[in-house]
């Protein structure tokens, strides 16, 4: 497995989830209809292997992951803490029913 793409999300600028799911938006290229919840985020971060699926407008290849490198995560309110984890928990879990290595890595700094 190799690094296919790599995000910064600096959390000193997110205050709220609002922001946090507008800022993920933005980075990430979700579709107008992204309806800003945990189960829908899960959606679109386990498409980024799957183009097709026009969740992301980032994508990564099968042998590869997306490396999520997060600024200031000790910031973060716990909710939204709790709402990340949660998230590549189980995008990480569908990848596994799927035969495949997780598709995102954390990297704290």
């Amino acid at each position: 497995m190799e690094i296919g793409r790599k995000v910064k999300i600096d959390f000193s600028k997110i205050k709220t989830l609002d922001d946090f799911y507008t800022e993920l938006s933005g980075l990430f290229g979700f579709p107008d209809f992204f309806g800003r919840n945990i189960n829908a985020l899960i959606d679109c971060f386990f498409s980024l292997r799957y183009p097709q699926d026009e969740m992301t407008k980032i994508h990564v290849a099968a042998s590869e992951y997306l490396l999520m490198e997060l600024h200031h995560f000790s910031l973060a309110s716990e909710e939204i803490k709790e709402t990340l984890i949660f998230t590549i928990e189980n995008v990480s879990l569908k990848c596994k029913e799927k035969g495949q290595e997780p598709s995102i890595v954390l990297l704290l700094r």
